[in-house]
């Protein structure tokens, strides 16, 4: 009832609960409405998942460009997942013009933030050199440290492997 009188927070529950078929059956479409509503309240966990939405193409069109436009108003809001995936579109030129400085800007305010798998990739980035121009394997090292330590599996591998080869250690 709270969705309908126009809660942001409930219409985003009650979406999420579409999405997920928790307590109900499974509705993508229904989910993208209340999401939608939502997103439009401002909710910036709402707009994140109609990025995704819109990347992935479920119940509804998939589109690059809207899903740009959801996570660029949720990572405005410092949103750190959305940040993420943004410096992901960014560094692969998907909907946007491939721009590897707000790339690493985005990744770096999302792994500020916490998000172990922007922490992860810049690791990788850094180890490579293939976003931030050169590597830099103390960088490389330190972020996937961090990572690590969340129980990022991807990133404690990459620690093995830099320890095996003695690469930033």
């Amino acid at each position: 009832e709270a969705a309908v009188l126009g809660h942001v927070g409930a219409q985003y529950s009650y979406a999420y609960r579409l999405s997920q078929g928790i307590g109900c059956v499974q509705d993508n479409v229904q989910a993208v409405h209340w999401f939608l509503q939502s997103a439009q309240g401002g909710k910036a966990p709402a707009q994140r998942a109609l990025g995704k939405i819109y990347l992935k193409g479920i119940g509804v069109i998939q589109d690059t460009a809207q899903a740009v436009h959801w996570f660029t108003l949720a990572a405005h809001q410092g949103d750190a997942e959305a940040q993420y995936q943004l410096a992901l579109l960014y560094a692969q030129g998907r909907g946007v013009t491939q721009n590897n400085e707000r790339a690493l800007e985005l990744c770096q305010q999302a792994a500020n933030s916490g998000d172990a798998d922007a922490q992860r990739t810049l690791g990788n980035w850094y180890q490579y050199g293939n976003v931030c121009g050169t590597a830099n394997l103390g960088l490389a090292f330190a972020w996937a440290q961090k990572a690590a330590l969340q129980g990022n599996a991807a990133a404690q591998n990459q620690l093995a492997r830099m320890y095996y080869f003695g690469r930033g250690v």
